[in-house]
């Protein structure tokens, strides 16, 4: 670790000696790293890609994307993601329903 950081500096991974020491005083992680879906112009399949690492027991059926069309002011629904062949990551599939709009979303678990 340095002793000094510059201005607007951020460090997000300290390595690992200070990441083994963060963890025997009882720090944990989890790590989502979302292949995020690319920009349609014609209707079709959006696929929800998630790899997930943790230090925490994941409860494999309780993992959701929560989507909106509207900004999540009236219409808010949910996808479950399910486990692919690889142990970590998970995946879902949105069929959109409208032929122009907006979907945010977000992961959950």
């Amino acid at each position: 670790m340095a002793h000094a950081i510059g201005k607007a500096e951020a460090v997000h991974d300290p390595g690992p000696l200070v990441n083994g020491i963060m963890a025997d005083l009882g720090w944990k992680h989890m790590f989502l790293n979302l292949d995020k879906p690319k920009d349609i112009e014609q209707p079709k399949p959006i696929k929800f890609k998630v790899s997930i690492e943790s230090d925490y027991k994941l409860e494999t059926d309780s993992l959701y994307v929560i989507y909106s069309i509207d900004k999540f002011e009236n219409h808010i629904d949910s996808l479950q993601l399910l486990q692919t062949d690889s142990a970590n990551l998970f995946s879902a599939e949105l069929i959109p329903e409208f032929e122009t709009g907006e979907i945010q979303y977000y992961i959950c678990f």
